[in-house]
């Protein structure tokens, strides 16, 4: 194989020097996805001040963080929330228009990003759970009982989609909802959504990568012209199987009801509470690097999870390269960011580097935490 390989005889100081000039560079070119959750938008409505919209901006970056809609009620965030205009970093306006919206005048917002290590800082002194940001995209089937029919949600059902879409983004849930096209259609019945057989919506989910799938079917209840709207959830992962309902006079009421506790199921499924930076160490060992490119992937991929508090080189060898990783959380919370990692592949507990031909990943550069 040719390209850069480490060996016991590895010019330490021109990886190092190589890599962090690689990493340098993906930084200025990429902005920090997690970024995005700690970013609010506040709906401009009557005489309301510009003052008390980045306030609202910043309480809707807490119900992002904490993956709780209550979150603005608790004692300990109002102090948070009173110096909202200390902890802004920028703002600006943005209009948004539904689809299908051509009559109406479009809604105006104020979107305002905040100071992401203060307003961590502050929660973690505040004791408050954060949603980690390294979160499981969701994908989403949903089977449409109507009029004594049933279909799959279309990919022209414009104003539903958005509907989900935009609740999604409110809560900083990752939401996918399939293309719909031939190949959707060829794979996914609603017959067998009805009918509790999941395993061919399971099977289309591959297409698109998704962590999660879920799985829903609406339906009125009830007399069919008055009765409410009724869907019902089936959360796959792994954990195993969440199931739940939602209701609403509306379909589309409904439907966002169940993103509400979409978000909130997989917010406590990986919540963690912060701890004093650095409190935990670990040490993470890259067991195959093949060019300085590589190992500044795997090294910007570590510094970005969101509660890592910083990577250190230890030493390379014929093993593999060793990093030291001081961390915000507990080692669990890592094993599950890396397993959302688009960039890192987490080798099981046992595995070497020889064992790593079956079942890898090749986009992904594997990574082992040592005991």
């Amino acid at each position: 194989m040719s390209g850069y390989r480490v060996t016991g005889g590895v010019d330490l100081p021109a990886l190092r020097l190589a890599a962090l000039l690689l990493l340098g560079i993906w930084l200025l070119a990429s902005a920090h996805a997690a970024d995005d959750y700690f970013t609010g938008m506040a709906k401009q409505t009557g005489a309301i001040s510009e003052s008390s919209l980045i306030t609202a901006a910043l309480a809707h970056v807490l119900v992002k963080l904490s993956g709780r809609a209550d979150i603005v009620d608790a004692p300990d965030v109002q102090p948070l929330l009173a110096d909202a205009q200390k902890l802004l970093v920028r703002f600006s306006y943005r209009e948004q228009r539904a689809p299908g919206n051509v009559f109406d005048e479009a809604d105006r917002y104020l979107v305002a990003s905040f100071d992401q290590r203060e307003v961590q800082d502050r929660l973690q002194r505040a004791g408050i759970a954060l949603w980690t940001l390294e979160r499981p995209e969701l994908l989403l089937w949903l089977a449409i009982e109507e009029d004594g029919e049933r279909r799959m949600l279309a990919g022209d059902e414009e104003a539903l989609r958005y509907a989900m879409q935009q609740r999604a983004d409110y809560r900083g849930l990752p939401l996918l909802l399939p293309l719909q096209d031939q190949t959707d259609y060829a794979l996914v019945q609603p017959e067998s959504i009805w009918g509790g057989f999941p395993e061919d919506a399971l099977l289309a989910s591959e297409r698109y990568a998704a962590d999660q799938t879920v799985i829903a079917t609406a339906a009125r209840v009830g007399l069919a012209a008055q009765g409410q709207w009724q869907v019902r959830w089936r959360l796959h992962n792994a954990q195993g199987l969440e199931t739940f309902t939602s209701n609403g006079s509306e379909l589309e009421r409904a439907l966002v009801a169940g993103i509400d506790r979409l978000a909130e199921l997989t917010a406590q499924q990986s919540a963690v509470r912060l701890i004093a930076d650095g409190a935990v160490r670990v040490t993470a060992r890259l067991p195959q690097i093949d060019d300085p490119r590589q190992f500044g992937r795997a090294w910007q991929a570590l510094t970005t999870l969101s509660q890592v508090e910083s990577v250190q080189l230890l030493q390379a060898g014929s093993d593999g390269i060793d990093l030291l990783l001081q961390l915000r959380a507990d080692e669990d919370w890592l094993r599950q960011a890396i397993d959302y990692s688009d960039e890192l592949w987490l080798l099981p507990v046992g595995q070497s580097a020889t064992d790593m031909a079956v079942g890898l990943d090749r986009s992904r550069i594997p990574i082992s935490i040592l005991p």
